[in-house]
């Protein structure tokens, strides 16, 4: 249909309308078809109509370094802290983002219930994030290479702007698995040897009390004796 963003087929939320009885009409079914209204979590398609939170994206963790304060006339210093500041990438900064998910029928309450029985986990034991992460679809983030993220808060949002409706809000915490480090030789006379090599075993020393001593074994007395 001309004007229509590219994204819309006909059949998604365009903006939801109130009947003249009060309630919400316009894309009622259970799970929305439009990409930018629509997500998944550890392969569970979240009900009602979803919105990604403005602020969700990728980062970079960045070190600021000062350059040291350099002498200057008069016995006096001048500092580069601020001018001579250097910054070095360290880099991805994983952050949280989150998603803004209406509810308006009994059939989408009923399927938001069912998700999150099934996807709300509570940890046994402290784990790493990335132990805790599943995969998240929502275009917007995949996009931007985020595919992984732990689920850490679940909350109630208050009733939507439209009524009767409710809203949830779902927090994560965007998982980035860490890169395995390369092997790396050690500089030295034997090339092969790398840093996660380990070194060779030593002999247990002897139980003999004869060879205890820095000299080594005791010289047998002439004659044989």
């Amino acid at each position: 249909m001309a004007g229509e963003p590219f994204w819309s087929n006909g059949t998604n939320v365009a903006g939801l309308a109130l009947s003249s009885d009060g309630q919400i009409t316009g894309g009622n079914q259970v799970y929305m078809k439009n990409p930018l209204d629509t997500a998944w979590f550890a392969g569970v398609q979240i009900p009602g109509r979803v919105t990604l939170d403005p602020g969700g994206g990728v980062f970079l963790l960045l070190d600021k370094v000062k350059a040291k304060a350099m002498p200057g006339g008069g016995g006096l210093s001048r500092s580069l802290d601020v001018d001579g500041a250097s910054l070095r990438i360290l880099g991805l900064d994983p952050k949280e983002f989150s998603f803004t998910v209406l509810i308006w029928t009994s059939a989408q309450d009923s399927a938001w219930q069912a998700f999150v029985d099934a996807v709300w986990k509570r940890p046994k034991k402290a784990a790493r994030i990335p132990q805790g992460a599943a995969e998240v679809r929502q275009t917007l983030l995949n996009r931007l290479g985020i595919n992984q993220a732990a689920l850490i808060d679940i909350t109630y949002a208050g009733p939507g702007a439209e009524h009767p409706s409710t809203q949830w809000r779902l927090k994560f915490q965007h998982s980035v698995r860490p890169v395995p480090r390369k092997h790396q030789t050690v500089k030295g006379a034997d090339s092969g040897l790398k840093k996660t090599d380990k070194l060779p075993q030593l002999e247990a020393p002897s139980t003999n009390a004869a060879n205890a001593t820095l000299l080594g074994p005791k010289a047998k007395p002439a004659g044989g004796l």
